[in-house]
């Protein structure tokens, strides 16, 4: 492609193959196939989750629609609704176009490996729109752990909140520490201070 983009018909391959020397890929190039392979296993991956969870709702509403009595639809629907908040089905739904999102991330990440590897000036430009996207989806995860009243939210904006809170709580325990650790060093100093002056105190 960089061969194309600058005119010429160049194939690495073939030359290394006629000189007899190993063919070796570049760094760049290496980048570009993983990301965006990764993309393509993350957006199937996704697409695979989806007809699952379309399949797994269908179940549920053949199972729950039947014609059976109140009562008995009722049974049906409370103990379906027992196993859906038992293995986090809820989770799971929220995970789906979290993988969607990292997918497009993943595939904008080689694009830009791609075109810096091309053409510097248009890679730079297209990295300058990509990390303007990247910040304000960030802005839109991260903004409702700080404003509990913001319409935005990502779905990555519950992993984030947990990261958050685990976060505070690892400070708070560690502090904790850290002052029990200071406070009893002051402590022991403390009291050495006064065996001291109690031993010179009796010397006088």
């Amino acid at each position: 492609m960089a061969g194309l983009s600058n005119g010429t018909h160049v194939n690495a391959v073939d030359q290394a193959i006629l000189a007899g020397l190993p063919f070796s890929t570049s760094t760049s190039a290496v980048w570009v196939n993983a990301l965006w392979f990764s993309s393509l296993v993350t957006s199937l991956t996704c697409a695979l989750l989806s007809t699952l969870l379309q399949q797994w709702a269908r179940r549920y509403l053949h199972r729950t629609q039947r014609r059976y009595s109140p009562q008995a639809r009722a049974r049906i629907r409370a103990f379906f609704a027992e196993g859906a908040d038992k293995f986090h089905l809820s989770t799971v739904v929220e995970f789906l176009p979290a993988l969607l999102h990292i997918s497009v991330f993943l595939s904008f990440a080689g694009l830009v490996i791609f075109l810096i590897d091309i053409n510097r000036a248009i890679g730079l430009g297209i990295l300058t729109l990509v990390a303007i996207c990247g910040l304000s989806y960030t802005i839109f995860t991260l903004i409702p752990i700080l404003f509990h009243d913001s319409p935005f939210q990502t779905p990555l904006t519950t992993a984030a909140w947990y990261f958050y809170h685990l976060s505070l709580r690892a400070c708070s325990i560690a502090a904790q520490h850290l002052l029990a650790g200071f406070s009893e060093t002051v402590g022991l100093a403390t009291l050495r201070t006064q065996e001291y002056i109690e031993i010179l105190s009796d010397r006088t």
